[in-house]
C-alpha cells in the first residue's frame, strides 16, 4: 500500500507539474513588485541575508554560531 501511494503521488506531481507551479508562485510572492516574471530572478538577489535568532534577533547568515572548542 505505501509503495503504491508513493508512486501515485510521484506521478501526480509530475503530471500536474506541481513543482514548477510552486516555484512560480513562490517567486511571485517573494518579488518586490508582486509582478515578477517566472524567468526573471533579478528581484530575488539579496545583498544582506540575515537569520532569526530567538535570543539575539537578526544575525548575519553564513556564520557558525556554535559554541565550543572544535580543535
Amino acid at each position: 500500500m505505501g509503495s503504491a501511494a508513493r508512486k501515485a503521488v510521484r506521478d501526480a506531481v509530475r503530471e500536474f507539474r506541481l513543482l514548477e507551479r510552486c516555484v512560480a508562485d513562490i517567486k511571485g510572492l517573494l518579488s518586490v513588485s508582486g509582478a515578477l516574471e517566472v524567468g526573471d530572478d533579478e528581484d530575488l538577489i539579496v545583498d544582506d541575508l540575515r537569520l532569526w535568532d530567538d535570543r539575539e534577533g537578526t544575525v548575519a547568515a553564513g556564520v557558525s554560531y556554535e559554541e565550543g572548542d572544535f580543535s
